[in-house]
């Protein structure tokens, strides 16, 4: 199988952390450096820093980390969301004639042999995924179906068919002429659904098979935890993208499969009927 290091960049999207503390980060330089005998050009990573700050940070900069490796970050020290990152990930991969996108959050401890495994997919598939598990379960990939998730049994080949399936965006590999085939995500989004709303744009456009990459990766949500303003301000962005991503399809059946949860869920946590005026009032 050809082995494609040379043609893959990778994308870390950082928000207030710093690089140096990302464990993304710090685990893809031990994966790349546990390949690297065999790395034959260096292997360039990708970052768009999403912070918020009142004293600006220089928006371009170079970094050789080391013989492997260089960096390339940028930030407009404002939050524009996840899309807007994705999107200069890949205009920014088309410029290097990099051949393939990998998209990364901050906080995932990838495995040793992550490089090894992405560098040898099938590139004749568009599209693949890692296993990603939460609390034990997998996550990711998902039946995605009346607008819902549920779980799959973790796959055991190559590829699967896309058909009512979906996946998020940590760990995702795209080809690149692809991305900017589809235009890429949806840049009227900001953080939820974005990941739902390109792999629907994926399957209009002809692509009927999800590559899957035997790369367990897990997420843990259970550090995350907000204030009430901060819920509240998190709500507010979720019912925007919730009717982005919805408009024109059926709002009632939305708000009950999609929302109601949510809304109870939070409602009850934060003893507050502000969660529901802000759906109204949106």
């Amino acid at each position: 199988m050809a082995v494609l290091e040379n043609e893959i960049t990778f994308g870390i999207v950082l928000y207030k952390e710093e690089l140096s503390h990302s464990v993304t980060f710090r685990s893809l330089l031990n994966s790349i450096t546990a390949a690297g005998n065999t790395i034959n050009s260096k292997v360039i990573i990708l970052v768009f820093d999403n912070t918020p700050r009142e004293q600006n940070k220089k928006n371009n900069e170079t970094i050789a980390v080391n013989e492997w490796v260089e960096v390339h970050y940028y930030t407009i020290n404002e939050n524009k969301g996840l899309p807007f990152a994705y999107n200069l990930f890949g205009e920014k991969a088309r410029e290097l004639k990099k051949e393939w996108l990998v998209l990364l959050d901050q906080d995932t401890e990838l495995p040793l042999d992550f490089f090894s495994l992405y560098r040898t997919v099938n590139p004749e598939i568009k599209i693949h995924c890692p296993l990603v598990f939460s609390n034990g379960s997998l996550m990711s990939p998902a039946y995605y179906k009346n607008f819902r998730s549920s779980p799959m049994q973790v796959p055991q080949t190559e590829s699967i068919d896309l058909k009512n399936v979906s996946c998020i965006n940590s760990g995702l590999m795209i080809n690149v002429e692809f991305f900017q085939k589809i235009r890429g995500y949806n840049p009227d989004l900001f953080l939820d659904f974005c990941d739902h709303d390109f792999m629907y744009k994926a399957k209009k456009n002809d692509i009927t098979r999800l590559g899957i990459i035997p790369c367990r990766l897990t997420q843990d949500f259970s550090s995350v935890s907000h204030t009430k303003e901060q819920a509240l301000a998190r709500y507010e962005l979720f019912v925007k993208d919730l009717k982005t991503f919805y408009k024109d399809k059926d709002k009632i059946k939305i708000f009950f499969l999609v929302d109601l949860s949510r809304i109870i869920s939070l409602t009850l946590k934060f003893k507050t009927l502000k969660i529901m005026k802000i759906r109204l009032k949106k």
